[in-house]
């Protein structure tokens, strides 16, 4: 009896340890790769098990389908905790990882953009000073097309009589002068074409579906083609100097607008005097002293709009001014640009100063013809004289002879 005891406790102890040694490598796994590894029983437990499988009576037949783990496993669900750690650690890691991926590809991106950004700077500096290098123009330019080309320009006027067309407005106006690419019958006025260059500069040489380099063509000081040759200084006061550098525009009605200021000063000076000491001012008191004793912020908020009602009374200003002086380079341009086909061109004057020449030249055709036909009637009298005398002769000779036959 006291030896099945002490069988028994001995089979419990073995049972025990294995159970333990299996835990204990569990353990050292998990600690071992950070995460949670599938157990892979060691061959020193294999004998263990075995005899503690013949210790309990179970056979192996009967433990075929059953998952070794699930039998020397320990029991309570002690790892539970540990497993659910272990995946969040695993999530914090793998989600730090991405962030710090994301970082790294947004900085090499932003990188490569600076990087480009610098190729095209240099790559258009060195185009323009005359090295072949691929610029932008090239790149932009679809397959198949060509570069804008510069081209000369034809001026008519269009009239009730020959009526043009205008790309812009459709019909240009009697009476007013149309520009077109030498060679070709798409008018545009000039007064729309330069408003449009001044307005909008990137919608001109579409007109003509970017065929031509119209703006460094027509109104660029380099190019051959360039109309500013036909208006002289006044052109190139209100073009060149005043249009082409806002700067200098807005210097100048800045300095305008300061010597009028100063100019009415006086005047602004008397009035604000009378307001202040008149009794209909003293009378609103109570509303305009709030804003006076107001707090700082509210004082700096209506600065800033005063600011901004000032500036913006200036760009109107300015806006105004820009639209009437480009007026004045509109007429400046209807009154100065040669014609150079149509009438009134430049052929038709020469036609016309061509015709007295040709009258004249008729005229003394003419003349000649007299003279000659002249020297041709005298050459006939005297051939008609000198026939009549050789008759007289032939007569004289012949009564001569009758005598002498007689």
């Amino acid at each position: 009896m006291a030896c099945s005891r002490m069988g028994g406790r001995s089979v419990s102890l073995v049972a025990a340890v294995i159970v333990l040694l299996v835990s204990c490598e569990k353990v050292r796994a998990k600690s071992s790769f950070g995460r949670s590894a599938t157990w892979v029983p060691s061959p020193s437990l294999s004998l263990h098990r075995r005899s503690a499988s013949g210790l309990w009576g179970l056979r192996r037949e009967h433990t075929s389908g059953v998952d070794e783990a699930t039998i020397l496993g320990t029991r309570g669900g002690a790892n539970v905790d540990v497993d659910i750690e272990d995946e969040e650690a695993a999530k914090e890691r793998a989600e730090q990882r991405r962030v710090e991926r994301e970082k790294e590809i947004k900085y090499q991106m932003e990188q490569h953009v600076l990087l480009q950004l610098r190729s095209t700077l240099l790559s258009e500096t060195l185009a323009a000073r005359g090295l072949s290098v691929t610029t932008m123009t090239d790149v932009t330019t679809p397959a198949g097309d060509k570069p804008p080309q510069l081209t000369d320009w034809d001026c008519a006027l269009s009239t009730h009589e020959e009526p043009k067309t205008c790309l812009y407005s459709f019909d240009a106006e009697p009476n007013t002068k149309v520009v077109a690419p030498m060679g070709s019958d798409q008018w545009i006025s000039l007064v729309a074409l330069n408003r449009l260059r001044r307005t909008d500069p990137s919608k001109v040489e579409p007109m003509w579906h970017s065929r031509y380099a119209i703006l460094k063509s027509w109104f660029s000081d380099s190019s051959e083609f360039s109309v500013s040759q036909h208006v002289g200084w006044e052109g190139f006061v209100v073009g060149s100097l005043l249009l082409d550098s806002p700067m200098v525009l807005r210097a100048i009605l800045v300095t305008c607008t300061a010597m009028a200021l100063i100019t009415v000063l006086p005047l602004l000076e008397y009035m604000v005097n009378r307001l202040i000491v008149s009794g209909l001012f003293w009378s609103k008191w109570k509303t305009w002293s709030r804003i006076v004793h107001a707090a700082l912020p509210l004082k700096l908020l209506l600065g800033q709009m005063t600011w901004k009602f000032v500036t913006g009374s200036y760009i109107t200003l300015e806006t105004f001014v820009r639209e009437y002086i480009v007026e004045m380079e509109c007429s400046l341009l209807q009154d100065s640009i040669p014609l150079t086909v149509g009438p009134g061109s430049s052929l038709d004057e020469d036609d016309v100063e061509r015709f007295p020449d040709e009258e004249d030249e008729d005229g003394e055709e003419e003349q000649e013809f007299d003279i000659v036909r002249s020297d041709n009637e005298l050459d006939l009298e005297e051939e008609e004289e000198l026939f009549v005398e050789e008759e007289d002769i032939d007569e004289s000779e012949d009564d001569e002879s009758d005598e002498y036959d007689w």
